[in-house]
């Protein structure tokens, strides 16, 4: 059976960051991959990124029936061409290092799921934090660890695992939906090697960063408590209430970072999350 990554990348306004965020997966030294770039914006990614010689027979072109459909329905729509046995995505803004593809592909063949320890760096590529320690040991989260993160985790799951993909009722806040469900097919273990081999990058176009995003974020958290209430994702009784806790508790960072971001723009939110009492 092969081990072929299919790679979704979501594009919309991508063209200052979309050719690094590509070269990176071009010059993985894992080679069984499809990148699938979703424009949601209408643009000609394929004729730009030729032009900035990132020609590649494993990139496929394809694009949302609607402009600004969002990220979780870009997504969908790519998988559906997708051919891998493996699903993951990255985000056009940013990239990874060489070896990403060729140190979780195994682990998620043996586990269905795997990830990296992410590095989040600013627009001058300046180290702001990573969400481990580097080069500590494997880690192993469960479902209410992952939530309680405030650094996106995206893992490559075996497509039996990645399922029906992503739930489009969520424009922000999607990634934590799916790796919820995701993570309820799995034992609820995510094994996450201590090696930085994402780096997310934080800068002033970030949905995250912007103060209007704040009422969506609210939304979203409301809409992710009210499916752990109905017992959408299969949890056992003793999972249910730490887990609204902890939403109840990111609903709140959400409305201080909102406030934060008002008096200071300049703050990446994981600056901002550095110095408040979690």
């Amino acid at each position: 059976m092969t081990d072929k990554v299919s790679i979704l990348m979501a594009a919309y306004d991508s063209q200052d960051t979309i050719v690094r965020a590509v070269k990176s997966v071009i010059n993985q030294s894992f080679s069984d991959w499809e990148l699938i770039i979703i424009a949601d914006d209408s643009f000609d990614y394929r004729t730009f990124l030729r032009r900035a010689n990132m020609e590649d027979k494993r990139i496929i072109y394809t694009s949302t029936q609607y402009p600004q459909s969002g990220p979780s329905i870009a997504r969908n729509y790519g998988a559906r061409s997708a051919s891998g046995n493996f699903i993951c995505t990255l985000d056009s803004d940013d990239y990874w290092l060489p070896n990403k593809l060729f140190t979780l592909v195994p682990i998620a063949k043996d586990k269905g799921i795997s990830a990296d320890n992410i590095i989040v760096i600013n627009q001058f590529e300046e180290i702001i934090c990573s969400i481990f320690p580097i080069n500590g040991p494997m880690i192993n989260c469960n479902i209410l660890d992952i939530v309680q993160l405030n650094t996106p985790i995206f893992p490559i799951f075996h497509r039996d695992i990645f399922g029906s993909g992503y739930n489009e009722d969520f424009q922000v806040a999607e990634d934590i939906v799916l790796n919820i469900e995701c993570l309820s097919r799995t034992k609820n273990t995510l094994h996450i090697t201590n090696e930085c081999l994402t780096c997310y990058v934080q800068h002033s176009n970030n949905i995250c960063n912007k103060a209007e995003s704040f009422e969506s974020f609210d939304k979203a958290y409301d809409l992710l408590i009210s499916l752990v209430k109905s017992k959408k994702f299969g949890l056992n009784e003793d999972e249910i209430d730490p887990l609204l806790n902890a939403l109840i508790r990111k609903k709140e960072i959400n409305s201080l970072w909102s406030e934060s971001i008002i008096n200071d723009s300049s703050r990446s939110f994981q600056e901002f999350i550095k110095n408040i009492d979690l």
